[in-house]
């Protein structure tokens, strides 16, 4: 469960509070957040069958 949870909900709206309180740089780290977040989903989605396999958990196909 741990490499296919909900990635980004939490760090979003982390940046969304600090955008709100600290608009100078507001706009910097949600672009930076949103490409992290982008980039775990992507790194997470594509791994996942290799992490299953190696963990023993994967079902055969039917």
């Amino acid at each position: 469960m741990f490499w296919t949870r909900e990635t980004g909900v939490v760090p979003a709206a982390l940046v969304g509070i600090v955008e709100g309180s600290v608009p100078e740089y507001g706009s910097l780290l949600s672009a930076a957040v949103f490409v992290l977040i982008l980039a775990t989903l992507v790194v997470q989605a594509s791994t996942k069958p290799w992490v299953a396999r190696r963990l023993g958990v994967l079902e055969p196909r039917l």
